[in-house]
Order: C-alpha cells, then sequence, then structure tokens
C-alpha cells in the first residue's frame, strides 16, 4: 500500500530480513470537512478514506486509531489483510462483532497499561487468528515509550503474515 497522505516508510531488520512498510496515516480531523468532531463522524470519514482503496488494506491502529480499526475491520472484514490493533479503549464494545474479524490479527498492549489490558487479553481470545504481545517497560503510548520494540513486532507481525 502506497502512502498517499504523509509519506513515511518503515524501515527496520528481523534478523538478516530488511522490512519496507508503507504507512498510510490519514489526518483524520481534515477529512471531517466542518463536521463535529464525534466519533461518528470521524469513523465515516475513516470508513469512506479506507474504502478509497480497492484492494485489502493492512490496518494498524493505536489508541481512539485502534478503536476506529476494530471497527472497520468488524464492518469491512473482507477489507482487511491484516490488522495490528494497541491500547483500545475498554468503554466502548464491539464484543458482538468480534467473529467477523478473520485476518491475521496482532493485539498489542504495555505491560504497564492496567486499564487496557484486560480487554487486550479478551480481544486476543476473541478474534480469530489473533496473538497477544505485551511490550515490557511500556505503558498506554507503546509507539512513545518503545518505539523499537514496537517496530521489531510490527516488522514480525508483517512478515509472518506474508507467509
Amino acid at each position: 500500500m502506497k502512502c498517499t497522505d504523509c509519506g513515511k516508510r518503515l524501515t527496520t531488520t528481523l534478523g538478516d530480513t530488511v522490512i519496507h512498510i508503507e504507512i498510510l496515516c490519514p489526518n483524520l480531523s481534515s477529512y471531517l470537512n466542518g463536521k463535529e468532531a464525534s466519533y461518528e463522524n470521524l469513523y465515516a470519514s475513516f470508513a469512506e478514506y479506507c474504502n478509497k482503496n480497492d484492494e485489502q488494506i493492512d490496518l494498524c491502529g493505536l489508541s481512539l486509531g485502534g478503536i476506529l480499526a476494530l471497527n472497520y475491520a468488524s464492518d469491512f472484514p473482507n477489507k482487511a489483510k491484516t490488522f495490528i490493533l494497541g491500547n483500545s479503549m475498554k468503554t466502548l464494545s464491539f464484543s458482538n462483532r468480534l467473529h467477523s474479524i478473520s485476518c491475521p490479527t496482532l493485539i498489542v498492549c504495555g505491560k504497564k497499561d492496567g486499564v487496557n489490558m484486560r480487554s487486550a487479553i479478551y480481544l486476543a481470545e476473541n478474534i480469530e487468528n489473533a496473538e497477544l504481545k505485551i511490550l515490557d517497560n511500556t505503558g498506554h503510548v507503546v509507539n512513545e515509550e518503545n518505539p523499537k520494540v514496537l517496530a521489531e513486532e510490527l516488522a514480525g507481525f508483517y512478515c509472518r503474515s506474508k507467509e
């Protein structure tokens, strides 16, 4: 997938393998077009953005982005090629729709993120083909607190899911 909004590219190594991952990171607030910044409007903008791509997509979301990605993966299970969910908010419930997600899924949670740990375990147990990675010495903001380990986990997951 080519990044059209941000031009970011993740390059990392896993053993002797160099991995390049194109990152698509939409600026959701710019897609609201003056609408109220509610969850419903953000999700509608996110879904419209993802559906512009005719191919299956690799979804990765942290915190609110994870909730948007989880909602999208359950609404459009045939569009999700892989799915990574990190530090989701436990107050939103998708439990009745988790069975629709069948693509390879990685659930990431910081070991110190007591608020979301229970949800991470529940999601990993209830999404088909899901694996759970608990990152040591990390709280809720895994991408800021432990970016190297997170990048290694993402790269490893993408390598395993492409096999």
